[in-house]
């Protein structure tokens, strides 16, 4: 969202730059609707651009926003926030978004996302999560791992069932479970 930022910003540049060299605008005389319709008749292309730039820095610096204050002051992402905000309706007392359990705190929340140590003033929680809830791999028979849930029955797994009894070779099904 930040790069997305600065394109726009850098378009925003560009556009000044060709209009105040290659238009004449006098706002003071012309008013509002006049520099409008200059703008339009000394280049509608560039126009359109610069209002499609317009457009998508918006809400891409809104997203921006949205996101620093879910992650500094909530200490989730939209998925966790999501996720919790469906949990919390089907309680019969919900609790508030600031107290959860990923919440640190402004500062060490923001610290344990941008990875920050600033000279050993805080120390972030790194976390490997690819390593924190490896999938269980088990064997069918063939080369081929299929992964599965142990809270599901054997059947549901992966194990290649068809729905038809016909003979010929059964299908192998990758399950992946979150």
């Amino acid at each position: 969202m930040f790069s997305l930022m600065l394109m726009g910003a850098w378009m925003f540049y560009g556009c000044l730059k060709y209009w105040a060299t290659h238009c004449v605008l006098h706002y003071e005389e012309q008013g509002l609707w006049g520099v409008v319709s200059v703008l339009v008749t000394c280049s509608p292309w560039l126009l359109s651009v610069f209002l499609l730039a317009f457009y998508h820095t918006c809400w891409s610096g809104l997203m921006l926003l949205l996101q620093l204050y879910q992650i500094a002051f909530l200490g989730l992402t939209t998925a966790e926030r999501t996720s919790l905000t469906m949990h919390q309706r089907k309680q019969r007392q919900p609790v508030p978004l600031k107290q959860n359990p990923y919440n640190l705190g402004v500062m060490r929340n923001l610290a344990s996302f941008f990875q920050l140590r600033c000279c050993g003033l805080f120390k972030p929680a790194i976390i490997d999560w690819t390593q924190q809830f490896p999938p269980a791999a088990t064997s069918t028979g063939s080369d081929t791992p299929t992964w599965s849930d142990p809270s599901l029955p054997p059947h549901s797994q992966g194990q290649g069932s068809d729905s038809h009894s016909g003979s010929g070779p059964k299908a192998q099904s990758v399950y992946l479970f979150f």
